[in-house]
């Protein structure tokens, strides 16, 4: 079968589809930061159901249950194959790794 327009023919081949699927996957992530910056608890949700479509993740476990600890936001940057670090700002010789529970 022939696909039928532009976006099926990019997506036959295999390596325009990878790139595709990478640069999407990176948006998503950066919209899901966005949306915990604006505390859009709603964008929130749809967010991680798109990014972890088989996974139950339960994003709101904070204390108003309406915010994603800290904890829950590095499950979720694990599953998505993320390491969050944290580094002092280039005034300071020092860095500082935050690692999976």
């Amino acid at each position: 079968m022939t696909p039928n327009n532009t976006f099926d023919r990019i997506m036959a081949n295999p390596k325009r589809q990878k790139t595709f699927e990478q640069g999407y996957h990176e948006f998503l992530l950066s919209e899901l930061l966005i949306a915990l910056s604006q505390r859009d608890d709603n964008a929130v949700s749809e967010l991680l159901t798109t990014l972890l479509p088989n996974h139950r993740i339960t994003a709101m476990e904070g204390p108003s249950q309406e915010e994603m600890t800290l904890r829950t936001f590095l499950q979720v940057m694990s599953q998505l194959g993320y390491e969050v670090t944290a580094k002092r700002s280039p005034r300071n010789a020092h860095s500082m790794h935050l690692s999976q529970f």
